[in-house]
């Protein structure tokens, strides 16, 4: 059972704009320059200037990821937090601050609160599937009966997660973007796109470049 949202689906648009197929391989493909990669690079760098005064967070997913982005997409507004206590030092410090910053991390998708202007817009650059080399969830993937299910719906749980991290009560709006092809294949999948509740798949929105 779903329960409804209470923030106004207007405030919280899910834009899908699948620009790169990003998997293991794929990113891998040393013959194709950086792989799928270097096709969201162009896409950051028009979402950086669509937004050019406003904050804003980037999931990588990725430490690597977060470092090639930094490479490729050349910008003094990128804050990328490390761990621990310091990494929330730097998050207050990036949400205090005037200047249009924009969070650029890999691990950013829950326990991060980011209201009104400290967050108007995030992109979500690859779809977080739960890391089949962690032993115990491969172990929970492919040793239980409910194995794919689970796997299944961790995925959809943080996809709603990360795009959440922006809207934080009724009045606040943050526009999300979704970069990852992955999205695409994962919601064909009719019990996966049933993994998310109503009020969550009415936001979703194919993006189209002005």
């Amino acid at each position: 059972v779903f329960l409804p949202s209470p923030f106004p689906v207007e405030n919280r648009p899910i834009y899908y704009w699948g620009v790169a197929n990003l998997t293991h391989k794929t990113e891998q493909d040393t013959e194709n320059s950086a792989g799928e990669l270097q096709n969201v690079y162009p896409a950051i760098k028009y979402l950086l200037d669509k937004h050019p005064n406003s904050k804003g967070l980037i999931h990588t997913v990725s430490y690597s990821r977060t470092r090639a982005i930094q490479e490729n997409v050349p910008s003094d507004r990128w804050v990328t937090p490390p761990t621990g206590a310091d990494g929330r030092q730097i998050i207050e410090q990036f949400k205090t601050s005037p200047r249009p910053l924009v969070l650029l991390s890999p691990a950013l998708e829950r326990g991060i609160d980011l209201p009104y202007s400290s967050c108007e817009w995030l992109v979500i650059v690859k779809v977080s599937f739960p890391d089949l080399s962690d032993k115990q969830i491969s172990r929970r993937l492919y040793g239980s009966r409910d194995g794919k299910r689970w796997y299944a719906w961790e995925t959809a749980r943080r996809i709603v997660q990360a795009s959440g991290r922006g809207v934080r009560s009724v009045s606040d709006s943050c526009d999300c973007f979704i970069l990852d092809k992955q999205f695409e294949v994962f919601c064909s999948e009719p019990f996966n796109w049933k993994l998310f509740s109503p009020w969550w798949r009415e936001a979703i929105k194919r993006y189209k470049p002005e």
